[in-house]
């Protein structure tokens, strides 16, 4: 996987690569109503990890117009981690629509795509993902 910028929520610079071992983003525009509505979910599941080697973050593909603080205000409620996408990490990753959810583990993209998101577990095409 190429090494991908990300910003932490203070502006701070970070390669995805180097965030863990598994990671799940939850991809997101602060225009996708849809995308903020499934934000108690993603925190619910990444609640059930908290004690699993996995990760989880929001990351933001920023409009022209969204500042930082704008975009942390629709998920400053929220103890997952959040990131903002760098315009380079926009284009490579090839997002089309939203919301996107991706797990990258070892570096390696493993799926893009709409999750399942049950109570325990993250169900990517019926199958179980630990």
């Amino acid at each position: 996987m190429p090494k991908l910028l990300v910003y932490d929520e203070v502006g701070n610079s970070k390669f995805l690569n180097d965030l863990g071992e598994t990671i799940v983003l939850d991809v997101w525009t602060t225009s996708c109503a849809t995308c903020i509505k499934e934000f108690p979910k993603f925190q619910k599941v990444a609640t059930s990890y908290k004690n699993h080697k996995v990760k989880f973050y929001s990351l933001n593909f920023p409009l022209r117009r969204d500042t930082q603080n704008y975009i942390n205000k629709f998920t400053e409620q929220y103890t997952f981690k959040k990131l903002i996408a760098d315009r380079t990490t926009v284009e490579k990753l090839n997002i089309k629509y939203f919301p996107q959810y991706i797990i990258i583990k070892n570096n390696k993209i493993q799926y893009i795509g709409s999750l399942n998101i049950n109570k325990s577990s993250i169900l990517v095409h019926d199958k179980k993902y630990n």
